[in-house]
């Protein structure tokens, strides 16, 4: 098998909320809103949005990962401003999508809302729904859905049982399948690398399935920060990646400027071989400058072995 490329983004903060009515306002979304006239809008910037679309023109054959949060408030006319931005992305073929907190900010009618966004979620946000599971030549990526409407002051996530207990029969379904496993949410699934009122709820459930049945890399958002850790399974230290927001200027920072990560995979003998590329905007070229990379070796799980 030869090298099999994908790319990683999140929080991309597209959308302008505009002037909504007061009544759209009457909940958490008015907290949102006074958030991203004050300070969301300098930091979350457009034109970086258009760099990033120019860089991934360059490679149209890679598979692109994105963790949610399109939106700032979740509004309806938020979301057909990111369906058009997704249509720039690619088609769905080529974009995988999960959404965010900040798409589900508060209660609204998903025919105004998800519905747009339909082709991309891949059945995510219909009834019963989750997880989703996408082949993409030697890949299985698996998406989960981690965003559901909070109180104030609130960015929790939650898998739920039932789309935790989908993801255990996925994973045993597909145990000795030869493809390298991709799992990808919006909030870090371990509850203690977050802050509490940002935390996955229910991380631990997540992190039990993970170390028994397996992944091979775990990709997220949500934080606006690069995250590196890890998860033990079998005997097994899985790569949990966690990337800043994609359109950011990083006002906080520079290690909250708009990232891209880039993968390259490879099977060698009995382990994986990731290139993991990271960008990084550089806000004097306005380009996305490539920072680092390094190569992750990560063994090829044992029921995956006995079937190859």
């Amino acid at each position: 098998m030869g090298s099999i490329r994908f790319a990683h983004i999140s929080d991309l903060h597209l959308s302008d909320p505009g002037s909504p009515a007061l009544s759209a306002l009457l909940s958490k979304r008015a907290l949102g809103f006074l958030s991203w006239r004050r300070r969301r809008r300098q930091e979350h910037r457009p034109e970086i949005l258009e760099r990033l679309l120019h860089e991934l023109e360059a490679r149209p054959e890679e598979t692109l990962v994105v963790t949610g949060d399109l939106t700032q408030i979740g509004l309806p006319g938020e979301f057909l401003a990111a369906r058009s931005f997704l249509e720039r992305l690619g088609p769905p073929e080529r974009v995988l999508l999960v959404p965010g907190n900040h798409d589900s900010y508060g209660r609204t009618r998903q025919s105004e809302t998800y519905a747009h966004w339909r082709p991309y979620l891949g059945g995510l946000k219909t009834e019963g729904s989750g997880p989703r599971l996408d082949r993409r030549e030697g890949v299985l990526f698996i998406g989960l859905d981690s965003a559901l409407p909070t109180a104030p002051l609130l960015a929790t996530g939650r898998l739920g049982r039932a789309q935790l207990a989908a993801l255990d029969r996925l994973l045993a379904e597909h145990e000795g399948d030869p493809g390298f496993r991709v799992l990808y949410l919006h909030h870090p699934p371990d509850p203690r690398a977050i802050s509490w009122r940002k935390r996955l709820v229910d991380g631990d459930a997540l992190l039990e399935i993970l170390g028994r049945r397996g992944v091979d890399l775990v990709l997220h958002g949500h934080d606006h920060r690069p995250r590196s850790g890890t998860i033990s399974s079998a005997g097994r230290a899985i790569p949990v990646l966690g990337i800043a927001s994609a359109s950011a200027l990083g006002l906080g920072g520079v290690e909250r400027r708009a990232a891209l990560h880039r993968f390259s995979v490879r099977r060698e003998g009995g382990d994986w071989l990731v290139e993991l590329e990271r960008r990084r905007h550089d806000p004097t070229s306005g380009s996305f400058e490539r920072l680092e990379s390094e190569i992750l070796r990560i063994p090829v799980r044992a029921a995956q072995r006995r079937m190859t």
